[in-house]
């Protein structure tokens, strides 16, 4: 869940510049290195999480390559994700409820 914070927090700036940008700038935007964090491997690591590994590898190098397109998608299914996990956690899960 952490993590997963960690890297809403590094995309949910970059969305909002792109919101903002010319067509000229979009035409030449790059996402930053390592999304703005010091570590490569925790957006990768969730991405691989939330999407399997095969497809979260794909996902990470389809941030980089086409951010435009891809990072508002992946921003919204990081964020249910986050959702869906911080209800498991506080609700104990499905499998673990008690009956008092």
């Amino acid at each position: 869940i952490e993590a997963n914070q960690k890297v809403i927090q590094l995309l949910e700036p970059i969305g909002q510049q792109i919101l903002t940008m010319t067509p000229a700038e979009l035409a030449t935007f790059r996402m930053p290195a390592n999304l703005g964090g010091s570590s490569p491997s925790i957006h990768k690591r969730i991405l691989k999480k939330i999407y399997g590994p095969e497809r979260g590898a794909e996902v990470a190098a389809d941030l980089f390559k086409d951010p435009i397109a891809v990072l508002p998608t992946v921003l919204a299914r990081l964020k249910q994700k986050d959702e869906e996990w911080r209800f498991t956690q506080v609700s104990g899960g499905v499998g673990n409820l008690r009956i008092l």
